[in-house]
């Protein structure tokens, strides 16, 4: 009981600290899971993820996850994609991970298309397109993505579906302090 109470104070913490509003937390989340927005249960998932304030498990944060991408939060159905892709709490399953990251990229979530773009370049769930990596990559660019500035580099400095060309990928390279992070997704 004392470790659940450190638990629900540090998590209290956390949101206060980060200037999330959010519903009252009780020592029974499930009575208030009506009462609480979709962030907020895709961040109790990642500190399950992580064991922040919690012990760490896997099976948990993806419950959480899909509570918060059922209510339609881009950033909870990218964890659920992130989850299945990963194997992380849920059989690993490309195809459902594509089905996810698409929910969220369709409502511009910069590294959900990103993941799109990932699951392309390597060929997971879908057949191999370098052109449609590429194009996700610039639409999660667009949309502040630095892990997708990234891989757009690596795209120029592999010769992936472009031509190997060093400075194009050191410019994409140059563009990534330049790039937004949210903290409330878990980037694969």
């Amino acid at each position: 009981m004392p470790y659940l109470k450190t638990s629900l104070i540090t998590l209290s913490l956390v949101f206060l600290l980060s200037g999330c509003s959010a519903a009252t937390v009780s020592n029974d989340n499930s009575s208030n899971e009506h009462n609480m927005s979709p962030e907020l249960m895709n961040r109790i998932g990642i500190m399950h993820a992580k064991g922040l304030g919690v012990e760490k498990n896997h099976v948990k944060a993806f419950e959480w996850y899909m509570k918060s991408a059922m209510k339609g939060y881009a950033h909870g159905q990218n964890n659920v994609g992130f989850s299945y892709s990963s194997g992380q709490g849920i059989p690993r399953d490309y195809e459902k991970a594509l089905e996810w990251y698409l929910k969220a990229a369709e409502q511009n979530d910069g590294e959900a298309q990103n993941n799109v773009g990932v699951m392309f370049e390597l060929g997971r769930g879908i057949e191999q397109n370098y052109t449609k990596a590429m194009e996700w990559y610039l639409k999660a660019s667009n949309n502040g993505s630095g892990n997708a500035r990234k891989n757009i580099g690596n795209m120029y400095y592999y010769g992936r579906g472009v031509p190997k060309d060093y400075e194009k990928a050191m410019e994409w390279y140059n563009k990534i302090k330049d790039s937004t992070f949210n903290y409330s997704v878990i980037c694969p």
